[in-house]
């Protein structure tokens, strides 16, 4: 897998634009620091009056079945901070996941699938070792999609997948940063990898051939 952040600077944004675009951003060594806006999230409630659609997020157009893959070391010195992958199709139908602060006492991966027009959330393990970065990833296949957490970037644990049937074949992939409870805080994003597959396992994440 190639770095694609080794790519990107200020001047040229090689194929990615912002959806939302950060307080500040800045490329270095290979890694991409974002720095979103004070209270900034992707999150509709289910349950409460709060939607928040104003977090960074930088993307571009990904046509058919992928695989998306990268680290992220987030800013977790509050509540809900994150930074992590996005998929997106429209304001009402998209995916996140991410590394986040998930409690005062814990971090972990977490998940989101926002359809009709609510945020369905849901966390992963408690990491007990507190790390700095986690690898993620997500990939789609078909109307299908699944999303997986690793410390090392090799092992790779299973925490959601969902399905999107009757969705176009063209979405927009790429990196965010969140701070819902503060900011602006700079999060840094480590390595990017988007990656056009024939076919990928739904429950592995093991890109596949066809035939």
């Amino acid at each position: 897998m190639d770095n694609i952040l080794k790519t990107i600077d200020k001047s040229n944004l090689n194929g990615f634009g912002w959806l939302k675009p950060p307080v500040s951003f800045e490329t270095r060594d290979g890694a991409l620091f974002i720095t979103p806006e004070r209270k900034s999230d992707f999150f509709f409630s289910p349950i409460d009056p709060v939607d928040r659609f104003n977090a960074a997020a930088l993307l571009r157009k990904v046509k058919g079945n992928f695989v998306a893959v990268a680290c992220v070391e987030p800013d977790l010195s509050s509540r809900a901070n994150a930074a992590g992958l996005l998929g997106y199709f429209d304001k009402d139908h998209w995916a996140k996941l991410c590394f986040e602060r998930t409690g005062p006492d814990s971090l972990g991966p977490c998940a989101m699938v926002n359809t009709i027009y609510r945020s369905d959330d849901a966390n992963g393990e408690t990491l007990k070792n507190n790390p700095k970065s986690l690898w993620l990833k997500y990939c789609r296949c078909g109307f299908a999609f699944s999303m997986f957490y690793s410390q090392d970037g090799i092992n790779y644990t299973f925490l959601r997948k969902y399905a999107l049937p009757g969705f176009p074949d063209e979405m927009s992939v790429g990196v965010f940063a969140q701070c819902p409870d503060c900011g602006p805080k700079q999060h840094k994003i480590t390595f990017l990898s988007i990656e056009s597959v024939e076919s990928v396992n739904i429950r592995t994440g093991v890109i596949e051939k066809k035939g």
